[in-house]
């Protein structure tokens, strides 16, 4: 047959089989190695079908050589064969891999099937070549290709194709495996190829499965997929998958090794394995923080029963009267109990924050004398503080809370033994690398961060205890509650900051806080008024649905001199300021209600009067709801659970500044 009339590959991309193997090969350089060889070479597409061939095929078949379509395993096996039964099956559906090649055994003639992959580390099957050995090969004619050959054969795959002989003795080493291991050709020819790139402690092992080779014919690591590290020439190692196979080409056999290196898919690996652990954990802290902060919600409504019955009852009983103490230990208790609330909606991200410029040596300098109160007789506290460093805009009161909460902590795991704890300030500058690995990396840029670093001498901790660390209510002190350390990371989350934690079992703990610096802001703060008559007295309309809540804040409003109208949910509140929208001063709302939420209820409010004046009422932080009423003319907030000092005082703002505009 002429070479006009036998199967070309595709050079028009009449298939896309054929498009992306013309890109491996021309027709012209196959037929002018392969064809002198006397075993068969084949191109075959992923479909099974033979795209190209050489002269030997034709010897063999004849006129059906030129039959189309020609399918392998039609021709290749004997009759009956399926395609299910072809080697490209293996290769294909086998172990759920990429595997270098696959051998078959036939009667007569011995089987070799390469895959060709395109794309990163080989992602997009393009086709194989076939090697049809015959195992009683004419006389006088060669039994492997010639190093040309070999050449032309291998170059253009993705995998490093190493010939060996029984002893392991490199006798092919194509140009992959020179990129690869960083060897040339000729640096490797004859060496053993355990020396050259195997880690000693695999090298026994390849060299049994080379005795079992040269001995049986057979190895129990033959046509296995394995995978390990081997030795760059600059002695570095890096992960690869390695096949063996046993050539029997006559009575020259030879090992064939297929090496392919994984190491960008062992990195995308560990990246999505850190994405996806990274993903967890802010699933976690968002569940848990909903939980938190809906728990506080609800528990500051209650508080602020206790706290505005308590500071009425206080109004109503003489100087004198024994019960006045009583009533003062019920408030502070109750401010405790706030206490926990705000770590819970800290740790939730919806604590309050008044957020100033702030210098935090400074902040440690100023609160070192209540840091030596928490720190252990055992233990010496260290200031390492750095004295210019540039503004951080925080809350002064929740960063005390964190250094407080962190001193604490160092202090109790260096328990009865001597110990010291450090607390170090400065700046670094922080890029994308060093964020995605703190706790809390929201994308946060990179620059700039003045950080906060608590270390000690303790127990240190081991990974099972780093990974419940900012968990709510874990605790390994007996009396512990669980709370410091999840209040440090809602407090540092609510700032846009970063932590970062370093700890071995007995080698003790550093937590490094970070905040972004910035300029600091224009800030004023109010102080609360006296909790006497009003001096801008009105008829206020209290929107909320705990019953408790609206009963104290009438209360204390009408103590003040207010008139005042209920309502005990949004949607009822709506219909009471449609009923007297001129005669109303001001309105007290809830944000969280069933019905018609307070977001919902301003809303329409503002629809029946404009210039209506609301103050805002949560359980939640300001920050969160001075967002969703931004640009809505809201005239202020005051947080749950309140004083009597803190309402009288947000209201006077509200009446006080309305009545100077109206002059």
């Amino acid at each position: 047959m002429t070479d006009e009339g036998r199967p070309q590959v595709a050079t028009n991309g009449n298939t896309p089989e054929e498009s992306l193997l013309a890109g491996f090969f021309r027709p012209e350089d196959l037929a002018r190695v392969y064809d002198p060889l006397p075993i068969e070479v084949l191109l075959i597409s992923p479909g099974r079908e033979i795209l190209w061939h050489n002269r030997a095929l034709e010897q063999r078949l004849g006129k059906d050589a030129a039959r189309r379509p020609l399918l392998c395993y039609e021709i290749m096996h004997g009759d009956g064969e399926t395609a299910g039964q072809c080697l490209a099956a293996q290769l294909e559906h086998g172990s759920g891999k990429h595997l270098p090649l696959a051998t078959r055994d036939d009667v007569g003639r011995h089987i070799t099937l390469i895959p060709l992959w395109n794309g990163q580390e080989g992602q997009d099957l393009a086709g194989y070549i076939c090697l049809y050995v015959p195992k009683v090969q004419p006389p006088g004619r060669p039994v492997l290709p010639s190093g040309e050959e070999m050449r032309a054969l291998a170059s253009p795959t993705v995998d490093a194709i190493i010939l060996m002989d029984l002893e392991g003795r490199i006798t092919y080493w194509n140009p992959t495996a020179e990129r690869m291991f960083g060897y040339s050709a000729a640096d490797c020819l004859g060496r053993s190829l355990y020396e050259l790139v195997m880690p000693p402690e695999l090298q026994e092992v390849q060299q049994r499965a080379f005795a079992e080779f040269s001995h049986s014919g057979r190895s129990q690591l033959q046509d296995k997929l394995l995978e390990l590290d081997v030795r760059h020439q600059d002695g570095t190692l890096f992960p690869v998958e390695f096949a063996f196979s046993l050539l029997n080409v006559g009575d020259a056999p030879r090992v064939l090794g297929f090496v392919r290196d994984i190491s960008y898919r062992k990195q995308r690996e560990q990246e999505e394995m850190r994405l996806r652990c990274k993903l967890q954990q802010a699933q976690k802290l968002e569940s848990l923080g909903v939980l938190a902060g809906g728990i506080a919600h609800d528990f500051n409504n209650l508080l602020m029963g206790v706290l505005g019955y308590a500071d009425l009852a206080l109004l109503q009983l003489p100087l004198e009267s024994p019960a006045r103490e009583y009533l003062r230990q019920i408030e502070i208790a109750a401010r405790r109990a706030a206490e926990l609330t705000s770590q819970m909606l800290a740790y939730s991200g919806r604590a309050r924050f008044m957020v100033e410029a702030v210098n935090l040596s400074r902040l440690v300098e100023e609160i070192v004398h209540l840091l030596k109160t928490v720190v252990s007789k055992n233990a010496v506290l260290k200031l390492s503080l750095t004295r210019e460093l540039p503004p951080v805009e925080v809350d002064t009161s929740q960063v005390r809370q964190v250094v407080m909460n962190l001193v604490t902590n160092a202090s109790d795991s260096i328990e009865d033994k001597s110990g010291v704890i450090t607390i170090t300030t400065g700046v670094m500058e922080a890029d994308h690398e060093y964020l995605s690995e703190t706790y809390l990396d929201d994308d946060l840029p990179p620059g700039f961060y003045a950080y906060l670093e608590v270390s000690d001498t303790g127990c240190g901790m081991d990974r099972e205890t780093r990974a419940c660390l900012f968990d709510p209510f874990f605790t390994t002190k007996f009396t512990g509650r669980g709370l410091g350390m999840a209040a440090v990371l809602g407090i540092v989350r609510g700032h846009r900051g970063a932590i970062k934690v370093y700890s071995e079992p007995g080698h003790g703990t550093t937590v490094k806080v970070l905040f972004p610096c910035s300029a600091p802001p224009e800030a004023g703060q109010h102080k609360a008024a006296a909790c006497g008559p009003s001096p801008h007295q009105g008829l206020i309309l209290v929107v909320d649905d705990e019953e408790t809540v609206r009963a104290v804040s009438k209360m204390m409003l009408e103590h003040a001199g207010h008139r005042v109208l209920t309502a005990e949910d949004g949607r009822d509140g709506l219909q009471r300021f449609r009923e007297q929208p001129d005669e109303i001063d001001m309105v007290l709302l809830d944000m969280t209600m069933p019905h018609l939420n307070g977001e919902e209820c301003y809303r329409e409010m503002r629809r029946i009067r404009p210039d209506v004046r609301v103050l805002l009422t949560s359980g939640y932080n300001e920050q969160e709801a001075i967002a969703r009423f931004a640009g809505k003319g809201l005239a202020g907030f005051v947080q749950k659970p309140f004083s009597m000092g803190e309402l009288l005082g947000a209201v006077d703002r509200v009446l006080g500044g309305s009545d100077a505009e109206d002059k």
